[in-house]
């Protein structure tokens, strides 16, 4: 589960620990931080390998907002029909409050979900994820 509020843009190679089984977007990634209304900031490395890539920053991030909705996404994937099919889950405590599907066809087009100012960060998450899967599957 990344942050709702973490966005990706590049895959790390090489976090400096231990690369955890499953990451929720299918690695590390280096990113931005938007929890911050209206500007975007670099998370410390504690705090990307942390709250930014694994969620759940409430309490533990300084910049999470405490009346944020939700402190958590989830994502998982469906393929079939030659379209890709995600499924989001945005959690609070563990616990869900709300859920979409996102549409993926060739070339990574996805449909961005209507989800107000999380669209864009869930629509980056989301192709981040699809792309690690891919890679991923390429390999086996």
């Amino acid at each position: 589960m990344a942050c709702p509020y973490f966005l990706p843009q590049r895959r790390v190679e090489g976090v400096g620990r231990a690369e955890p089984a499953r990451a929720p977007l299918g690695a590390i990634y280096a990113g931005l931080c938007l929890a911050d209304a209206g500007s975007s900031r670099q998370p410390d490395p504690e705090q990307l390998f942390g709250a930014c890539n694994f969620g759940y920053g409430r309490g533990v991030c300084s910049h999470f907002p405490q009346t944020a909705s939700a402190d958590a996404v989830r994502f998982s994937l469906y393929e079939g029909g030659g379209t890709s099919t995600l499924t989001y889950v945005l959690e609070e405590n563990g616990s869900p409050v709300s859920h979409g599907v996102i549409h993926c066809t060739a070339g990574l087009r996805l449909e961005p979900p209507a989800v107000g100012s999380l669209g864009f960060v869930l629509g980056n998450q989301a192709k981040s994820f699809l792309e690690s899967y891919r890679s991923w599957k390429i390999k086996t």
